[in-house]
């Protein structure tokens, strides 16, 4: 009971304080009904566009911004209409509309340039810095923050000081670099005191409480936040009150105290979205989805996540969106929902590198132009200096050699200086580029690390050696990703007294062929292991099914065509018979002589042969005592979408003899460009080296296999992963 009790005090105080601000917005308000159409109204509309900016009311204060413009500019008074462009502009910083707040910032410093007024431009200055801050452009943010302090030093004006001091510790705050954001913040903060500033020690208040929270002070944070919010009532700033509630939020999250975050997060959200501060009301709902993540309700922290991504995206707030995007990816790998994780993830380091990566060719450019700018200038002196010395030599000859070994001695100097200039900027260039340099071979690091390690949990995942081999002791599997992980991948299990196998090729290869893989498995292992379905066709139409409706949930705006190829296997060496289903990528059996009908019964005549898409070839002469090339003809289809009727998989079953051989392949090795000009190896000629190579042991043919694509191949790329597995029966 004392909490709510607490509480309705709070916002009693809070109103009151409003009731105060109001009075004052009362007066304006009557003083304006009053006014002539001078200068006069302009200076008090300004000051209540000012009024109503430091309550929130965004929308209101951009309409009489209007107005007192359209005053000033009908009695062309060139001050009243700068500083209603400046207000404007600042307006539009408060809604998050960027662009326009810099073409307005810009606009009105040209007009305080004109008129000589240095305090105008230097507040122009500052807020420009504070724009770029607000987008993670921290390097133009420090450029504006020091031109801007530069001036208020000249000017010996301690608000200004004080102001440009306070961004400069925002700025390391920003970097993490907490300690020196405490140094510049208390600097700013003695002067604002001393000049009774309440605004803006109400700001830097709320601002040192953050820095605190940054080095895990969290009693020093929520003292200075509660400070915070005591002065935006007193001041009527709903806006501060919003900021310095979320912040508490920030504080009471990391004790895990999740109810009080929450608590303190939701009243942060009300206020943003009552003044339009996009920005926080963005980074509020990511901190309520973190909360909910940390709970484990990730039904609840998706769509909180998920709304601040949208207006983060809306609005260029890339800190926020690789944030949500990390946030989101984490909650989909938890919740087996591999797709949405690896798009999550690649949205999160796009956004990661656009922060990152600032324009540093620019950088290099500018200081190229700067050292021309100077050669120029030496070249031009030298050229001056030796004019000055030609005219005095018409009139005096000592004056003219005198001249002449100054200008000699005054270009060597230049010269020197010069090169000592270039020789400072080519150093200076190399040191970036080498920093550069680095950057790119630790991020490549880092991202090799982590498809290793992906690698590791993917060969985890395929069916082990000795496993196979237990049940199948003569076999062999070529296995040869073309990047560190694989879209291609085997798979097999024993179920009462059958044996399974599939190969399989997913959709694309690297990462995004992984993560289909590791789909592709899953469903696998549903649909034989935990269903228990019996009939390979059934699996690959309950697996197709599954699929579907994993990449293609209802509602979704664009259909996901990904999938696999595969053929898959069930074997019982009981009664030598194997059951079979193939999507895309066909079967090859090369059958050891033996008596007549070796497909087993019904596929004796060519009728029933064709009607199950079953070709026989012979490697001798005649079918009658020698080895048969048997190819079972895949459904021209994938496991997953297809366009036109999703048909149901063929079902297919061969009698097997002692000796038979069955191979299994995906696309990878067929595909493979080399040879002398540089072309595909194509399906018949692995069909010859194949045949040609089937009274070698398994081991033998895999050498085989491996041998031939590596000559094959020679200095070309891998095109794609390649699998091939050999069976002996």
């Amino acid at each position: 009971m004392k909490k709510y009790v607490l509480f309705f005090l709070f916002f009693f105080t809070y109103a009151l304080s409003l009731c105060g601000q109001q009075k004052k917005l009362d007066s304006l308000t009557n003083l304006l009904k009053l006014a002539n159409e001078d200068t006069n109204k302009v200076k008090m509309l300004n000051a209540y566009t000012r009024e109503i900016e430091g309550m929130g009311n965004y929308p209101k204060g951009d309409s009489v911004a209007k107005l007192a413009l359209a005053l000033a500019t009908k009695i062309n008074f060139k001050r009243g209409i700068a500083v209603a462009i400046f207000n404007s502009a600042v307006l539009s910083d408060d809604q998050s509309n960027y662009p326009q707040a810099l073409y307005l910032y810009s606009k009105s410093r040209k007009m305080f340039d004109e008129m000589g007024d240095k305090e105008g431009v230097t507040k122009v200055i500052g807020n420009i810095g504070i724009v770029y801050w607000e987008q993670d452009d921290y390097p133009r943010a420090l450029d504006a923050y020091l031109q801007a302090l530069k001036i208020t030093e000249d000017m010996k004006d301690s608000i200004g000081i004080a102001r440009n001091t306070a961004n400069i510790g925002l700025l390391y705050a920003q970097q993490d670099k907490y300690k020196d954001a405490l140094d510049y913040y208390f600097k700013a903060l003695e002067i604002d005191e001393k000049l009774k500033s309440k605004q803006y020690i109400e700001i830097i208040t709320g601002d040192i409480g953050i820095a605190y929270h940054g080095l895990k002070n969290n009693t020093k944070a929520l003292e200075y936040h509660l400070k915070a919010i005591e002065m935006s009532k007193e001041l009527g700033d709903e806006s501060g009150v919003g900021t310095n509630m979320g912040n508490i939020g920030s504080v009471y999250g990391s004790m895990g105290e999740y109810n009080k975050a929450l608590l303190y997060y939701n009243e942060a959200l009300r206020i943003d979205k009552e003044i339009g501060n996009k920005r926080g009301y963005a980074n509020n709902l990511s901190n309520v989805g973190n909360i909910y993540q940390m709970e484990k309700d990730y039904k609840q922290a998706e769509k909180y996540l998920l709304e601040a991504r949208a207006i983060g995206d809306s609005i260029n707030f890339l800190g926020l969106v690789r944030s949500t995007n990390q946030y989101l990816s984490d909650i989909y790998v938890k919740t087996n929902r591999w797709q949405d994780a690896y798009e999550a993830f690649k949205l999160s380091s796009i956004a990661q590198d656009s922060i990152v990566n600032q324009d540093k060719s620019k950088q290099i450019g500018k200081l190229e132009a700067k050292a021309d700018y100077d050669k120029q200038l030496v070249v031009k002196q030298a050229e001056e200096d030796k004019n000055n010395a030609l005219s005095a030599a018409e009139s005096k000859k000592q004056k003219i050699v005198i001249a002449f070994i100054g200008a000699i001695a005054l270009g060597v100097a230049c010269l020197a200086l010069v090169v000592f200039r270039s020789l400072k900027t080519t150093r200076k260039q190399k040191n970036i580029i080498e920093e550069q340099k680095s950057i790119v071979e630790e991020k490549n690091k880092d991202i090799t690390d982590s498809i290793t390690y992906a690698s590791r949990i993917q060969n985890a995942l395929l069916t082990t050696e000795a496993y196979i081999t237990k049940y199948l002791p003569g076999h062999f599997i070529l296995y040869k990703p073309r990047d560190i992980v694989s879209g291609d991948f085997y798979w097999a299990v024993n179920m009462k007294n059958k044996f399974w196998f599939a190969c399989c090729d997913s959709t694309g290869h690297g990462v995004p062929g992984a993560f289909m893989s590791i789909l592709n498995i899953t469903l696998l292992n549903e649909a034989i292991v935990e269903r228990g379905i019996s009939a390979p066709d059934a699996a690959l139409n309950d697996v197709r099914h599954n699929l579907i409706h994993a990449l293609n949930p209802e509602g979704s705006v664009t259909e996901s065509k990904d999938g696999m190829d595969c053929v898959l296997c069930c074997i019982d060496t009981e009664k030598m018979e194997m059951q079979c289903a193939a999507a895309n990528n066909p079967i090859w059996i090369l059958k050891a002589p033996s008596p007549p009908s070796p497909l087993g019964k019904g596929l004796e005549n060519s009728d029933a042969l064709q009607e199950h898409n079953i070709k026989v070839l012979p490697i001798g002469e005649d079918l009658g005592g020698a080895p048969v090339f048997i190819e079972i003809l895949p459904d021209k289809m994938p496991v997953g979408v297809q366009y036109g009727e999703q048909k149901p998989f063929t079902p297919k079953t061969i009698k097997l003899n002692k000796g038979d051989t069955v191979y299994l392949f995906t696309d990878g090795y067929a595909d493979q460009f080399g040879g002398p000009k540089g072309k595909k190896f194509k399906y018949k000629q692995l069909q010859q080296l194949i045949t040609s190579n089937a009274q070698l042991s398994m081991a033998e043919q895999k050498k085989v296999l491996e041998k031939t694509l590596e000559d094959w191949k020679g200095s070309l790329e891998q095109v794609d992963d390649v699998l091939v597995i050999g069976i002996k029966i």
